[in-house]
């Protein structure tokens, strides 16, 4: 497991670690969903086969690239995987991540504006947003408009490095994609993997099973579930999941100041693997209610 501890969310790091999940996993294989901004492939792995249909999903924030180590190595570790038909998306924003880990780059088209929208800080490890300063998970059109009040009191009026919601929903390609592969999908649940803060987060109109299906969860892994407050309460993926009638968690791994150090990775994995384990027989039981 040491590849997937030591190895950064960089292009070429999560290169080697897919494949590293295909060489462990023979009935597993990878499909690309869409593009990001800046080109690079929207991965998506399969393994297994038959109900429930789980989607796990990691890395819509830049600074928040661990979690889709936390991913690979699930799906490439050497315990038995839940039985059911599990989708991994481990890398929502791979030219966020690349920014946060490595920074500017004079060949990208974006990299004087990245630049202004970072104040003029050559150190972006506090970047949460897409290539073109959106923060995908206030993206999504689940209370869109209502946050726009909210960007106005934070003083937020275009690209950041966090918490600027697009020009409108879906307007990035990474959370088009991802809407879109749900559609394709038809997942019976999905968990969105954050950091931090040892929480379990739904939707104000989540269906009855995702507070049950969140509560179970939390069981596993002492986490607390209940419903986001203050911004984090508008535009994200789990929000907008719940107006479809889709079972959705967002979890937030781990306990500290983002972003967490990639030397708790091996802790952070033994915290939340409990959880990652049992998500499908969990949502089968809450939906047998």
């Amino acid at each position: 497991m040491r590849l997937f501890w030591d190895t950064p969310m960089t292009r070429a790091g999560y290169r080697a670690m897919r494949e590293e999940v295909t060489r462990r996993r023979g009935d597993g294989w990878w499909f690309p969903f869409g593009k990001s901004i800046l080109g690079r492939t929207l991965w998506c792995l399969r393994i297994g086969e038959g109900s429930p249909r789980v989607l796990y999903v990691a890395g819509h924030h830049a600074m928040e690239w661990l979690t889709g180590n936390l991913l690979l190595a699930f799906a490439a570790g050497e315990e038995r995987l839940p039985q059911g038909t599990l989708y991994f998306v481990p890398c929502l924003n791979p030219d966020g991540a690349e920014l946060q880990i490595r920074g500017t780059t004079p060949s990208c088209l974006l990299t004087e504006r990245q630049r202004a929208m970072n104040g003029g800080d050559p150190d972006f490890r506090h970047w949460q947003a897409n290539a073109r300063g959106v923060d995908l998970n206030h993206n999504y059109p689940a209370g869109f408009e209502e946050y726009r009040a909210v960007e106005r009191e934070l003083g937020i009026l275009g690209g950041a490095p966090t918490r600027f919601s697009g020009e409108y929903p879906l307007s990035e390609p990474e959370s088009a994609a991802m809407l879109s592969l749900v559609s394709m999908l038809s997942p019976d649940g999905v968990l969105s993997l954050h950091t931090q803060g040892r929480e379990l987060f739904f939707g104000a109109g989540a269906p009855r099973a995702t507070r049950f299906w969140a509560e179970l969860l939390g069981r596993r892994v002492g986490y607390r579930a209940g419903h986001p407050t203050g911004a984090a309460a508008y535009g994200g993926l789990s929000d907008t999941l719940a107006e479809m009638g889709i079972p959705a968690v967002t979890v937030e791994v781990g306990l500290g100041e983002n972003p967490l150090p990639r030397a708790s990775l091996p802790s952070l994995y033994r915290e939340v693997l409990p959880l990652l384990r049992h998500a499908p027989a969990c949502l089968e039981f809450v939906n047998k209610l």
